[in-house]
């Protein structure tokens, strides 16, 4: 216990609440993950998880690689978007086939936290490894899907009357 007060001293916040409540900063560290866990598996908080991490963190990061010109940041998020789209559609195909699938929620709100964790570095390692290969093995078959797909401009007959 003595070295997990240790480590949660070292976060201000726990260091901050100990000194202000007395108690160990190991405890209120056990106590928030176990709030945190209670919030996610009762599904209360994983909307929240979900939109926080998965799409805003990320979103803004890269707005602010692209802002800025910072290659290596916007490339970055651009294979954490790409595991996200991935998995949003595995998740999509698990809910059509397995719509009871037990946890689904709470198991997909801890995939995006360690997604986007250290910056999508996970997410960088999973496209690197995972993504890009197999991907790359059904481009050509991928590019020709897509071009065969015949495209009509829609027809503007003015506005209508009436």
């Amino acid at each position: 216990m003595e070295r997990l007060n240790e480590q949660a001293r070292r976060r201000y916040i726990f260091r901050y609440l100990s000194d202000k409540t007395g108690a160990p900063a190991g405890y209120l560290l056990i106590a928030c993950i176990a709030a945190s866990i209670l919030l996610l598996y009762n599904g209360i908080g994983v909307p929240l998880v979900q939109v926080v991490f998965g799409f805003l963190y990320p979103g803004y990061m890269t707005f602010k690689g692209l802002k800025y010109g910072r290659e290596e940041v916007a490339a970055r998020f651009a294979k954490y978007w790409a595991v996200l789209c991935v998995g949003v559609g595995v998740y999509v195909l698990l809910l059509w086939f397995i719509p009871e699938f037990p946890l689904l929620k709470f198991l997909t709100a801890i995939a995006v936290v360690f997604l986007v964790k250290s910056d999508a570095l996970l997410a960088v390692s999973l496209y690197d490894s995972c993504l890009a290969v197999n991907v790359s093995k059904l481009e050509e078959f991928a590019d020709a899907a897509i071009s065969s797909i015949e495209y009509e401009e829609p027809v503007h007959d003015g506005p209508k009357s009436d």
